[in-house]
C-alpha cells in the first residue's frame, strides 16, 4: 500500500513539473548575499555569482579554458592580445576593455583567493605594495582590445581567468553583470533570477534555456521533503537519507560525482596558541567517533586536499596527546549547512565536553565572522575549491584560516604557495604541494575529517549535466537545458 501511495504521489508531482518546466527551484540553507565577487568566501554567494557574472574564459567539459566574453585572442612574445565580444551589462551599459582592467585590478588589490597567481603580470609587485595605483601589465589598446604583458611565460593564465572571483563588472553594482541570468527580485527568503536575453544572444549563443530560477531559503528537513514532492528541482546543498535513494532514482537524475570538498575541524591559532595545546584539544574531540556515528558511510581523511589534486598523496598522521586539559571551556561553532550538525554536537559533548555550554550551531556567515574576530576556538565546517591552490589558499597569512601566529611560518607558507602557482613542471608541483600540506598538518590548526561521497539529485525536466571538477553548486544555470523528452 505504501509503495502504491508513493507511486501515485510521484505521478502527481511529475504532472505538476510538466506544467512548470519554465521555472527551476533550488533551496539553500541561507540566501546568497550580493557583493563584490573578489571578496566573497561563501559557497552560497558564489553559486549565484556564477549565474549573474561572466569571466573572460570558462571551463569546458574537459576542464579546459575556452573564451566566454573574449571574441578572439593571440599570444605575443611577452603576453596576450585579447578582443572582447560586443555585448552589454544587464543595465545596458556597453562592455569595454576599461571594465576588464578595473575588475582585475580590483580583485588583485583586494587580494582575492589566489591573487598571487597573477604575479607574472608586469608591475604586479609595485601594484600590490601600493607603489602604483595602476597594474602596468594590463594595457588598454582600444575600447574592445587589451593586452596582458607578462614578465615570464604563464601557461596557466587562461585557466586562472575562469575563476568567478575575477569576473568582469562595472564596480558600481555587484548585481549588474554579464551573466546569462540577471537578478529580477530579492526578499529575505527568496531570490528570483531571469534569463538575460541580450547576454545569451551575444555571449552564450545557447537555446532552450530555463527562463526563471527561483532560490529559496530552506532548512534541510523541508528542502528534502519538498524535493520529494517535486516542488524543488535539486538539492545540491543537502544530503537525503541513503534509504531514500531507491525511490528517488526512478524520478530524478542521480549520479555520483567527484566533489572537491573537505569536512574539517579547525583550531583557532589566535586563541589556542601552543601546538601542544592544539594536540591535546584534538585528542579530546573524538574525530573518529564523530565520523563513525554521524557519517558512517565515509572514510576518515588524512589529507587536507581531496582526491585528484596535487597534495592529496601526502597523508599527515595526526598524533594526539592524551593528557586532558582540566576545566576547559572552549567556544565551539558548527556550521549549520554541514549536515548532521546535531549529531556532531551530541558526539562532541558526549566525548569530553560534557560541561561545555558553548557549543553552538550557526550559519556559515556567522561562523566565519566569529572565527575571524577570535570569538570561537573551534570550528567544524567544510572547505570547497576547484584546485589545490584554492584549498591551500585559505591557510595563507591574510586568508580565513591562518595556520600559525608565527610570521616566519606564514611567510614560508605564502612563498611556497606562490612557487606552486608559478611552477609548471608536474614533479616539482607535487613536491611543493606536499611541503604545503605538511606545514598545515604539523600546525594542528586544521584537521580533515573526510572527503564526502556525493550523489547529486536533480529534476528530469532538464537534460543530464556533465559535472567536471567544479563544485556542483558552481555549475552555471546556462548548462541546465530543458529536457523536452522528459516533459512530454
Amino acid at each position: 500500500m505504501k509503495n502504491i501511495l508513493i507511486t501515485i504521489f510521484f505521478v502527481y508531482a511529475n504532472i505538476l513539473l510538466s506544467n512548470t518546466s519554465q521555472v527551476y527551484r533550488r533551496p539553500m540553507p541561507q540566501l546568497p548575499f550580493l557583493q563584490d565577487p573578489s571578496i566573497v568566501n561563501e559557497i552560497f554567494d558564489y553559486s549565484v555569482l556564477v549565474q549573474i557574472h561572466a569571466t573572460l574564459f570558462t571551463l569546458n567539459e574537459l576542464n579546459e579554458p575556452i573564451p566566454l566574453i573574449i571574441k578572439e585572442f593571440e599570444p605575443l612574445n611577452n603576453g596576450y592580445l585579447f578582443s572582447l565580444k560586443e555585448t552589454t551589462f544587464h543595465n545596458g551599459t556597453p562592455l569595454e576593455a576599461k571594465y576588464v582592467k578595473m575588475s582585475l585590478e580590483n580583485a588583485i588589490k583586494n587580494k582575492a583567493i589566489n591573487y598571487t597567481a597573477f604575479s607574472k603580470i608586469k608591475g604586479f609587485n609595485d601594484f600590490i605594495s601600493g607603489k602604483t595605483n595602476n597594474l602596468e601589465g594590463i594595457k588598454i589598446i582600444s575600447k574592445m582590445k587589451f593586452i596582458f604583458e607578462l614578465t615570464k611565460p604563464d601557461f596557466n593564465l587562461l585557466k586562472k581567468l575562469t575563476d568567478v572571483r575575477y569576473s568582469i563588472w562595472d564596480l558600481k553594482d555587484p548585481s549588474n553583470g554579464l551573466g546569462a541570468y540577471k537578478v529580477f527580485s530579492r526578499s529575505l527568503n527568496e531570490m528570483i533570477l531571469k534569463l538575460a536575453i541580450d547576454q545569451v544572444k551575444t555571449i552564450y549563443h545557447i537555446e532552450n534555456l530555463i527562463p526563471t530560477f527561483i532560490i529559496k531559503k530552506e532548512n534541510s528537513g523541508n528542502a528534502i521533503k519538498k524535493f520529494k514532492t517535486g516542488f524543488y528541482d535539486d538539492i545540491f546543498f543537502y544530503k537525503p537519507p541513503i534509504q531514500d535513494f531507491n525511490t528517488l532514482k526512478e524520478h530524478y537524475h542521480i549520479e555520483k560525482i567527484f566533489f572537491p570538498k573537505t569536512y574539517f575541524i579547525a583550531l583557532n591559532v589566535s586563541n589556542l596558541r601552543s601546538i601542544n595545546t592544539r594536540q591535546e584539544v584534538y585528542s579530546m574531540l573524538g574525530v573518529k567517533q564523530i565520523l563513525n556515528n554521524c557519517f558512517p558511510n565515509e572514510k576518515i581523511a588524512q589529507s587536507i586536499v581531496p582526491p585528484g589534486f596535487y597534495g592529496h598523496g601526502i597523508n599527515y598522521k595526526f598524533i594526539p596527546k592524551h593528557r586532558d586539559i582540566k576545566n576547559i571551556h572552549l567556544k565551539i561553532d558548527i556550521i549549520e549547512s554541514i549536515g548532521q550538525e546535531k549529531c556532531i554536537k551530541r558526539n562532541i559533548i558526549k566525548h569530553k565536553f560534557q560541561k561545555n555550554k558553548n557549543i553552538k550551531i550557526r550559519t556559515l556567515s556567522e561562523s566565519i565572522h566569529r572565527w575571524t574576530n577570535k570569538d570561537s576556538d573551534i570550528l567544524v565546517g567544510y572547505l570547497e575549491g576547484e584546485s589545490t591552490a584554492h584549498f591551500l589558499g585559505d591557510f595563507k597569512s591574510d586568508a580565513t584560516y591562518p595556520i600559525s601566529i608565527k610570521k616566519k611560518t606564514l611567510d614560508k607558507f605564502d612563498k611556497l604557495l606562490q612557487d606552486f602557482e608559478e611552477e609548471s613542471h608536474m614533479i616539482k608541483k607535487t613536491i611543493i604541494s606536499n611541503q604545503l600540506v605538511n606545514i598545515v598538518g604539523s600546525s594542528y590548526s586544521f584537521i580533515p575529517i573526510f572527503h564526502p561521497s556525493v550523489f547529486l539529485l536533480y529534476s528530469k525536466k532538464i537534460k543530464k549535466i556533465h559535472f567536471n571538477f567544479q563544485s556542483a553548486a558552481l555549475i552555471p544555470f546556462y548548462k541546465f537545458r530543458i529536457n523536452e523528452y522528459e516533459n512530454k
